[in-house]
This record gives structure tokens, sequence and C-alpha cells, in this order.
């Protein structure tokens, strides 16, 4: 009897839902697609960056997100080209923080909140861009992105990232 009365609390918790955002994935914020505009470049040149994203939404408001974007050592962010579009509106925004590591792979930090100047009431319609230079060559560079809440990254710290794209530089 015992065993039955905590597998009904149990099972009565589970049902009434929980707090998805800590959820590694932050809910139903999540990085849809990271697209590259195209498959080949060459060092020194520059290739647009796309990371589409959606955010989870609370009475018909989207909550905030951050998006954690991880360039591999053969990349590196151009400074100034980033922009949050919404709903095909572009507002210039700059990474909160840009950190390189020894390695030479670095990590972009954006931290979004619907205070943005934007029309944040279209779902699924984000889509942060920015541009990567080539710095070196390799057989393929990948660029991966996550969004959630409250994540963490840097150097040796691994996160569960969502979706990637990569590109070879010749």
């Amino acid at each position: 009897m015992r065993r039955f009365a905590l597998l009904f609390i149990c099972l009565a918790l589970g049902a009434c839902g929980g707090d998805h955002d800590n959820d590694f994935e932050g809910g139903d914020r999540k990085v849809r697609e990271v697209r590259l505009n195209g498959e080949e470049m060459n060092v020194g040149e520059t290739i647009r960056t796309d990371v589409y994203f959606k955010t989870e939404y609370e009475w018909s408001e989207p909550k905030d997100v951050q998006i954690v974007v991880k360039l591999d050592p053969e990349l590196t962010y151009k400074p100034g080209s980033s922009y949050l579009i919404v709903a095909g509106d572009r507002e210039r925004r700059s990474p909160e923080d840009v950190f390189e590591c020894e390695d030479g792979s670095s990590y972009l930090f954006y931290d979004i909140d619907n205070d943005d100047d934007l029309d944040f009431n279209v779902e699924d319609r984000y889509d942060l861009r920015f541009e990567v230079i080539a710095r070196a060559t390799s057989p393929m560079s990948v660029i991966r992105a996550v969004a959630g809440k409250h994540l963490t990254y840097g150097c040796g710290i691994h996160n569960h990232y969502q979706n990637e794209d990569g590109v070879v530089i010749r």
C-alpha cells in the first residue's frame, strides 16, 4: 500500500507539469537551424551565417532567450556584422560577449529579451545574422549553436548544441 501511495504521488506530480526553463534546451527555446551561405570559402573571405531560433511564449508574450554560438578555430567573428531579424525587421545587434579560447575556437553570446525594439509576437521567425572570416584552411570547419535560459559557455564547457553547419576552407 505504501508503494502504491508513493507511486501515485510521483505520477500526480509528474502529470502536473514542471518548470521547463531548466531543461538544457530551455523549454521551447531552440535553435531550429544554423545555415552558412555557402559550402566552400578561401582563407581571408567572409561568409554570412544565419542562426534561426524560436523562444517560449507565456500569455502571448515571448520569453527571454540566450543564444550561444561556437566557432571552430579556423573561423572568427567579424565585428559589427551582427543583426537580429524578427519578421523581416532588422536591428544591429552585437553579441554581449565574444570569448576566444587558447585553441582558437570562440564563442558568441547573445542575451535577447522581449524589450528589444522589434515585433516579437511573430512565432518562429527569429534570426541572428552575422559574418565569420576564414583564417586557416580546413577540410570542414563547423559553427554550432544552442538556445536556452541561463546558458554557460567557455573553454572546456561542452553544451548540447541543437544545430550546426560546416564549411570547407581552402
